[in-house]
């Protein structure tokens, strides 16, 4: 009999989203998030392939981080490193996600959120 294979880094894109539709928060989503991040670092692979993990790294990045100050500035920084490489690496479009000008304003207040009055304590974009 097969066992299955517990290893989310041997998995495919197909299968780490299906996986993570079912989760919520927790130490999977991060695992989830850092098997994506170290698939969009590889270069070898088609933008269009590259972009696909980054969406599912910032996915479950956003899932896994609970609502607490530091909780999400850790997202958010992990999301910041993540769309610079991105943006640096495999360019720029009109995606808010991998486009510096929708990624700009007032860096502290984005990065951390919550800590400065009038700050919303989640991004809704």
């Amino acid at each position: 009999m097969d066992q299955p294979n517990l290893n989310p880094s041997s998995w495919s894109i197909e299968s780490l989203e299906t996986h993570m539709a079912g989760l919520g928060r927790g130490q999977v989503l991060e695992r989830i998030r850092t098997v994506a991040q170290s698939h969009v670092y590889r270069s070898v692979q088609s933008r269009d392939a590259g972009l696909r993990w980054a969406r599912l790294s910032l996915a479950a990045n956003r899932r896994s981080c609970g609502d607490g100050v530091w909780e999400q500035a850790l997202m958010r920084s992990q999301e910041f490193a993540l769309r610079t490489w991105v943006i640096e690496h495999l360019g720029t479009d009109a995606d808010p996600d991998w486009n510096p000008e929708a990624r700009t304003g007032p860096v502290p207040r984005w990065l951390f959120p919550g800590m400065f009055p009038g700050s919303r304590s989640r991004r809704t974009a």
